[in-house]
């Protein structure tokens, strides 16, 4: 079977942009049926805290049995309402389980209540819609003209400061880049966001873009002094960098899905690691990417949005699908360790102006792994994968010639000054470190060589970059 994968672009006429459907949204249904309080107040009243949704009395929690002890019922284990869940403390019932979630199981995750992690995914995430001009010929004018598309997406606030209005925004590259635009650097000219509430669209937030890596699909914009941010409840996201995404992890995706506005769907991580064929964005080759796949639901404009845990902490951006039509829900995100390494050298080398490209470089070396390795770890019942991946060869007109030697195995690595010392899992470890050089800082291994524990610097020159 031929695979086809499609990053979750909307690329749409500007006539096709609208709104959400017109009717009662469910937050104005709770105001026509009594609820009183702003629309952050309603999002707030459904994360299950204490009493709104198990007040002792009403759901006979406490009273006939007044029971304390063998069923849990109230007082030492504080169990609340008909979920027997409660958002604060997080005591279950009959396990007594914890987590802010008020979530069971040992990892402390429930798999069934997430509200309160999609209101704070969605409070975290944006409405993108970026601007491209296209040339087209037209057979009664005289020179080629313009024509206006239109891409839609979703962004993720990195950085946010609501008292200046300022804010940085994490997204796919795709999302802000047309391969047939004929804008500088064949990026959008005019960026629009919204935010999460805005169904009608009526507070557009003007975003530049500060740059990006087309090789990794990662890009930032910036929003300076907007007042809509300034009395938004609009959150900084929490990026998890968690080298140890399981499958069959609970986790939720927030994003403009076919640019009808924010949205979530639920599923789990089928596979922590895995590496895809794409055509690469400016149509030139294939490339591979890493993911993670999962079977939580992704549609075009879900790109550049964010792939969560229960808690409400981003630990990877949606970028792709497969689309075979015999094949349902296979989504594909880059894991959260590469973003923030992406994201780092954007910030580094990129001015939104006479640079918005990332700059990388090799140190010359092929690697190989030389096992893999899956060990079930007893204390939080999952499985995780490690490798050990070795110098096979090394260039000698590169940095690393001299320095690292065939048949060394990594242990750690570290950039001094940007990523502190870590352990090498994966093969993939090293190529995201490389992502936080520059001339003036190099990368140090420890490596195992001949029994030895032993210390490696290699250092780079301004001309080793690109």
């Amino acid at each position: 079977m031929k695979k086809v994968i499609s990053i979750l672009l909307a690329v749409v006429l500007l006539s096709s942009v609208t709104a959400c459907a017109a009717g009662e949204s469910a937050y104005e249904i709770a105001v026509r049926n009594g609820f009183e309080g702003s629309e952050v107040e309603w999002l707030e009243s459904l994360r299950g805290e204490d009493g709104k949704d198990g007040v002792d009395g009403k759901d006979g929690a406490d009273g006939k049995d007044g029971v304390d002890g063998k069923d849990g019922a109230d007082g030492k284990d504080g169990v609340d309402g008909k979920d027997g869940a409660d958002g604060k403390d997080g005591v279950d019932g009959k396990d007594g389980a914890d987590g802010k979630d008020g979530a069971d199981g040992k990892d402390g995750t429930s798999g069934s209540d997430m509200s309160e992690a999609i209101v704070r995914a969605s409070l975290s995430s944006v409405v993108i819609t970026a601007e491209f001009y296209r040339e087209v010929v037209d057979p009664d004018a005289s020179e080629p003209q313009k024509k206006t598309t239109y891409s839609g997406g979703t962004g993720v606030f990195y950085y946010l400061n609501k008292e200046n209005g300022d804010a940085i925004i994490a997204t796919n590259y795709h999302v802000i880049y047309d391969s047939k635009s004929v804008d500088a650097d064949q990026l959008a000219h005019t960026v629009t966001l919204y935010l999460y509430g805005d169904y009608y669209r009526q507070n557009p937030i003007e975003a530049t873009i500060i740059g990006g890596s087309i090789d990794h699909d990662v890009a930032l914009l910036r929003v300076t002094d907007s007042d809509i941010l300034k009395g938004s409840s609009a959150e900084q996201a929490v990026f998890k960098e968690d080298p140890h995404v399981y499958a069959g992890q609970p986790v939720i995706v927030v994003g403009n899905a076919n640019s009808d506005g924010l949205a979530a769907t639920q599923g789990i991580v089928c596979v922590e690691e895995e590496t895809i064929s794409m055509v690469s964005l400016d149509g030139t080759h294939t490339e591979n990417h890493r993911v993670i796949r999962t079977d939580t639901p992704v549609n075009p404009g879900n790109s550049g949005g964010g792939l969560f845990n229960i808690h409400g902490e981003m630990i990877a951006m949606v970028e792709a699908k497969l689309t075979d039509s015999d094949v349902d829900n296979v989504g594909y995100c880059i894991p959260m360790d590469l973003v923030l390494s992406t994201i780092h050298n954007i910030l580094e080398n990129c001015d939104g102006e006479t640079n918005r490209a990332t700059r990388t470089t090799l140190m010359g070396v092929t690697m190989q792994v030389e096992s893999c390795t899956a060990i079930y770890q007893t204390d939080c019942g999952h499985v995780h994968l490690y490798e050990t991946v070795a110098v096979q060869m090394v260039d000698e007109d590169r940095p690393a010639a001299g320095l690292l030697l065939p048949g060394d195995r990594f242990l750690t690595v570290a950039v001094p000054g940007a990523m502190e010392e870590r352990p090498i899992v994966f093969m993939y470890d090293i190529s995201d470190a490389m992502m936080y050089l520059s001339p003036e800082r190099p990368i140090v291994f420890k490596v195992e060589r001949d029994g030895q524990v032993v210390t490696v610097t290699v250092s780079f020159d301004a001309e080793d970059f690109s």
